[in-house]
């Protein structure tokens, strides 16, 4: 769990709030990917906390359902609940500076929403690779979300429908990772999972486009090193929890 909170502080100080709001929500609802950037306005019940999936956006291409064909509603975590209000009050302020004239959830930084997912793998590849941290493909943020609600003992079943998952298929897939943990791991996952206030990460990294943030410099990411180090292990030696998902 200190991993994967060691690269979201990351995230926002490098690339900023609108790409660190994305990274984050990822890990706390499991949402693919193709999912989240299709997310607009009306898909949020924000009475209740809770998140209408039905359709993506792959290739620059809008379709009207997801990967499996199955609409779901997903209940935000008090995490995820957390970043979706600060993503919002940026696109308040984004759009009062006229930079947003577009309907959906989540953007960059310049206001542009996400028509592909290239930009944000290469930013996360970068700030793993400043981070010295075992690379993990962005979609493991999805494998997260599962094996957490697993591990603090959140029903299967809700859990199946939450990530839009068959029973039997992430029984097979993600059960076994929440043998041997201890109680200290739960107690981290369930304090992530629950935490409200937004992380407070280190001196932030400046570039020179305030509106498009580029890659760190060489100095910043020797802070950043500094300041994250890697820990020895990111999970057990040999788990499958050890390339797919933090603990």
């Amino acid at each position: 769990m200190q991993d994967a909170e060691t690269l979201i502080a990351a995230i926002h100080r490098d690339w900023g709030e609108a790409q660190g709001n994305y990274d984050e929500f990822r890990l706390f609802t499991g949402l693919r990917p193709s999912e989240e950037i299709a997310l607009v306005l009306s898909d949020l019940d924000l009475a209740n906390a809770i998140l209408s999936v039905n359709k993506a956006r792959v290739a620059g291409i809008d379709r009207d359902q997801t990967k499996t064909g199955d609409d779901r509603r997903i209940t935000l975590c008090p995490r995820a609940w957390a970043v979706l209000q600060r993503q919002l009050a940026l696109r308040t302020r984004l759009k009062a500076a006229g930079l947003i004239r577009h309907n959906h959830v989540f953007f960059r930084e310049t206001g542009e929403p996400f028509w592909n997912l290239k930009i944000q793998a290469q930013r996360w590849r970068a700030t793993l690779s400043s981070l010295k941290l075992r690379y993990r493909r962005p979609y493991v943020a999805r494998h997260s979300s599962v094996s957490w609600n697993l591990m603090v003992g959140k029903n299967p079943l809700w859990v199946a429908k939450q990530h839009g998952h068959s029973l039997t298929t992430m029984l097979r897939v993600y059960a076994a990772w929440a043998q041997g943990m201890v109680e200290s791991d739960i107690e981290a996952i369930r304090g992530s999972m629950n935490r409200q206030a937004p992380l407070r990460p280190a001196a932030p990294c400046r570039t020179a486009a305030a509106r498009r943030p580029r890659r760190c410099t060489t100095r910043c990411r020797s802070r950043l090193a500094v300041a994250h180090p890697a820990p020895a292990t990111l999970g057990r030696s040999g788990s499958r929890s050890a390339t797919r998902s933090w603990r």
